[in-house]
């Protein structure tokens, strides 16, 4: 080493055993210094590095880190185990819950087949063979015809006092917010119904219950072709059911979407308009308000006859009388409705109508998007004609989706427009036949 440069410490380490880590930690000596003399002393207190008590540190690291890792061994074996415990008593709940609720369906009056719900028992599909002498179907498909006003004429009256027990519940033919309507057969007589089934924890508010009852009584004053017919209703522990007349399930909104254009011919368009405006038309005599006229609540029969469905938002008005209640379906609701005005009834099943005219030639809404941008558009924008429509249709859209109500027909104005003029009837249509075939036969 020579006089005058700092002595560099760094180059003698020392280790210092840290008792709490149970580690040696590297030190190294204070800043370099020129003092000869604290040199030499510094040096004299630095303890010389034993190795055997270095390689004893390792072996207490190696162990405290093997019971460190025994430990949490066994802590996740604990939770694992409380899981397991947990999950086989929410198994057990599960089991005690299921066997209840099956016992609880084998006291109920009306329960569901066996199978599924969507599949027909097998007393349903007897029935069927014993009533038509066919050969018992893999699928059973009930057609209209019979059970059909527009054939028959007569509407079969079964004794009041019947149960659930009286009728073979078939397939299911759709599903509401409250309700699901089942095809079934009348056992004694043989006819096909369609059950509209509420179940009576549904029904737990009174306004619920309040609009059934309307329902029913709205059904029962009305009896017109094109309207679904009321033939009684049923109610036992855990359900109210109404029996109504069997149509066939294909709604107009299906119609449509099978088509290969997703539109209708005005041809066709007009027949099924012309019936349901018909119906309105008479509703509306009789002071009757449907309130929810959309596609889906039109169902079509072989024949494509329209009938007006699902009476659950109808109501009874006087003339003149305006209601505030905000209800059907958003795209055809009416500017007075989204504006939550009052507002006569009559004239906003008008505009449900027109929007149904307009679905049924264009193939969409007048007025689609989202909720708030969609009642901006049916208070605010007029509705887009395009020329592939003729212009007495279009002229008829223009009138019934008319933003003032006291500017829109009624549907008596309607029936008598240019564009339905010239459409007769399904009766009328038939007698032509019948005459033109007797004609044939005479003459040949």
């Amino acid at each position: 080493m020579s006089k005058g440069k700092s002595f560099d410490l760094k180059e003698n380490p020392y280790f210092v055993y840290m008792p709490e880590s149970r580690k040696f930690k590297l030190r190294y000596s204070p800043e370099p210094t020129n003092n000869k003399s604290l040199i030499e002393k510094y040096r004299k207190s630095l303890k010389p590095i034993n190795k055997t008590l270095i390689d004893n540190t390792d072996e207490l690291n190696k162990k405290f880190k093997l019971r460190k890792s025994l430990e949490n061994k066994k802590s996740n074996e604990h939770e694992l185990l409380t899981q397991r415990k947990n999950n086989t008593d929410l198994v057990q709940n599960f089991s005690k819950n299921y066997e209840t609720k099956k016992a609880f369906r084998k006291t109920q009056l009306f329960r569901r087949p066996k199978k599924s719900p969507t599949s027909p028992s097998k007393e349903f599909n007897g029935a069927l063979k014993s009533l038509y002498g066919k050969k018992e179907p893999r699928k059973v498909s009930i057609t209209p015809e019979t059970n059909s006003s527009h054939s028959s004429g007569k509407f079969p009256v079964i004794q009041k006092g019947g149960s659930i027990e009286d009728y073979l519940l078939g397939d299911i033919l759709g599903k509401g917010g409250y309700a699901v309507v089942r095809s079934a057969i009348h056992s004694a007589t043989g006819k096909v119904f369609a059950l509209k089934i509420y179940n009576k924890s549904f029904l737990n508010k009174p306004s619920r219950l309040k609009s059934l009852e309307k329902e029913i009584a709205v059904m029962k004053s009305l009896d017109h072709p094109s309207i679904v017919k009321f033939h009684q209703k049923i109610e036992t522990l855990t359900q109210v059911i109404i029996v109504m007349e069997f149509v066939s399930s294909k709604s107009l909104l299906t119609h449509i979407k099978n088509k290969r254009e997703k539109l209708l011919n005005e041809a066709e368009a007009k027949k099924i308009f012309a019936q349901l405006m018909d119906a309105i038309n008479y509703c509306h005599q009789k002071r009757v308000a449907h309130r929810d006229v959309k596609l889906e609540n039109i169902l079509l029969d072989t024949n494509n006859n329209a009938k007006l469905i699902d009476f659950g938002f109808s109501t009874a008005f006087e003339n003149g009388e305006k209601m505030s209640m905000f209800c059907g379906t958003p795209n055809y609701m009416a500017p007075e409705i989204v504006q939550h005005k009052e507002f006569s009834p009559a004239p906003a099943d008008i505009w449900a109508c027109g929007v149904v005219l307009f679905a049924m030639l264009y193939g969409n809404y007048p007025f689609n998007s989202k909720n708030k941008e969609l009642y901006r558009k049916i208070t605010k924008q007029e509705v887009l004609l395009k020329k592939t429509v003729s212009k007495e249709a279009r002229n008829l859209i223009r009138k019934m989706l008319h933003k003032d109500p006291n500017e829109r027909p009624c549907a008596q104005e309607v029936l008598n427009h240019k564009w339905l003029a010239n459409y007769k009837g399904p009766d009328k249509i038939d007698e032509l036949l019948s005459g033109i075939k007797t004609k044939l036969k005479v003459i040949f």
